[in-house]
């Protein structure tokens, strides 16, 4: 017979905890407390912050460093499987000007196309970026964090008229390293405060912002309000995400059980 299936798939999605995801939000939001929900993570430190987090955070300042903790962390997880839960990147859009920089300073130069190589200085750290995202992405979870930006776009209504609206985006949305980020997570949340003062997330997404579930299983939701224990926003979130995929007939499997 040939290459193409008899039957169509079923449909299998991972963990929440497995899921490769992108948190964004205003500051003070509670984003890195969720992305360290699971209680065991290790966090790479691209800005101040984390330290008023429980989480094993490592302050990294340079690309250098990024490299030795995620070659730590490898090593670690090899001689025992509990070493960490995952790894969460806080923030992204700081991590990725270290390895422009790193890549710039290779180079010879201090800033990519300074001295009109026609793309080469993007290319390698583009290539750079990739290569070492998708390393850490092949022997653990990871949990991107960005801040969040405002764009004022115009767009055709329902009514068939032009009209102003405010997105808030991921600040980390543009270029070549976002890009490939849009292509690996699996969701994108969006956290905020709402009217009575609690914290919420959403990975349904609208014309107002850039979130995204490409699992399907929490995209119907608008709101979801997370628990007044900043602790258990994970947890809740993950519960709701296994509960809601039984529901809806998906199949739960860890890729360490595939």
């Amino acid at each position: 017979m040939g290459i193409i299936p008899e039957r169509r798939q079923e449909i299998i999605a991972p963990p929440f905890e497995e899921l490769t995801m992108l948190i964004y939000g205003m500051q003070g939001c509670g984003k890195t407390t969720f992305c360290n929900g699971d209680q065991n993570s290790i966090t790479i430190a691209a800005e101040p912050g984390s330290e008023f987090v429980e989480t094993r955070a490592v302050p990294t300042a340079n690309w250098d460093t990024f490299l030795d903790v995620v070659t730590e962390a490898k090593k670690g997880l090899e001689t025992d499987p509990n070493f960490c839960t995952g790894v969460v990147v806080d923030i992204v859009d700081n991590l990725f000007e270290m390895c422009r920089d790193y890549i710039c300073k290779q180079l010879g130069i201090s800033f990519p196309g300074e001295k009109k190589d026609f793309g080469k200085s993007w290319s390698e750290i583009s290539k750079e970026w990739k290569s070492w995202l998708s390393y850490v992405m092949r022997f653990s979870n990871v949990r991107f964090i960005s801040h969040m930006t405002e764009r004022t776009i115009e767009r055709t209504n329902e009514h068939g008229l032009m009209e102003e609206i405010t997105q808030l985006l991921p600040r980390f949305h543009s270029g070549q390293g976002a890009k490939f980020l849009d292509g690996v997570c699996r969701m994108v949340g969006y956290m905020y405060v709402n009217k009575s003062g609690r914290h919420c997330i959403t990975f349904r997404p609208n014309a107002y912002n850039g979130a995204k579930d490409r699992t399907g299983i929490l995209k119907d939701l608008s709101e979801i309000v997370l628990p007044e224990d900043p602790k258990a926003g994970f947890r809740y979130v993950s519960d709701l995400y296994t509960k809601r995929a039984k529901e809806q007939g998906i199949t739960i499997k860890s890729r360490r059980d595939r």
